[in-house]
């Protein structure tokens, strides 16, 4: 990931909150990949998925800035994967 530290941050942040709160649902989308991270780009793009089906899929459950900071966390997943050489235009599309 190209700016791993950042990464961290947004997601432990984002993650945090959502322990804190109990949300589980967003929870539920995020962690199994979030825990699954190898580094490889398979894992990045599930992670990418992930983030992707919580914005649309726990919209709801998103408070204050969680939809900025979700953002910024897929973003990131984006810009690593595209130096990884992943088409994540075609990934927007399917999911």
């Amino acid at each position: 990931m190209t700016d791993h530290v950042r990464f961290q941050e947004v997601l432990d942040r984002l993650i945090d909150g959502w322990c804190q709160r109990r949300a589980l649902y967003p929870l539920a989308l995020v962690l199994p990949a979030y825990l699954a991270q190898t580094g490889r780009p398979e894992a990045e793009a599930a992670l990418y998925r992930a983030l992707a089906r919580t914005r649309t899929m726990a919209r709801d459950e998103l408070l204050g800035g969680e939809g900025f900071i979700l953002a910024e966390a897929m973003d990131l997943v984006r810009d690593s994967l595209r130096l990884n050489g992943v088409n994540v235009a075609e990934m927007d599309r399917v999911d």
